[in-house]
């Protein structure tokens, strides 16, 4: 049986790092390093109470207008699975493009 577990979190972003990049062809590209904090809920059957979650992001950017970001996080929470109560982390990875219209 397929299920749908949907999660709403609050974060807190500190970005500390910014770097540069010098490519191949001698181009400069600018990123930062961000760390996050969150917390919220998991909605579904088998959570129980608040969900806690952090992690690390980077974001390059490709021109003014693009930039490419990779999300690496782990949520925390307490899950009842098969009447056994545990401890869980679920590590999620998110690769994606920005376009900045601004």
């Amino acid at each position: 049986r397929n299920e749908v577990a949907l999660r709403g979190l609050v974060n807190l972003l500190w970005s500390p790092i910014h770097f540069k990049v010098k490519t191949d062809g001698g181009r400069i590209l600018h990123g930062d390093g961000v760390f996050t904090l969150g917390a919220g809920r998991l909605f579904h059957d088998t959570a129980q109470g608040i969900a806690f979650d952090g992690g690390v992001v980077v974001e390059l950017y490709l021109a003014r207008w693009l930039s490419l970001r990779a999300d690496f996080r782990d949520v925390m929470l307490v899950q009842e699975v098969f009447a056994t109560t545990r401890f869980t982390n679920n590590l999620s990875v998110l690769f994606g493009l920005g376009v900045w219209l601004l």
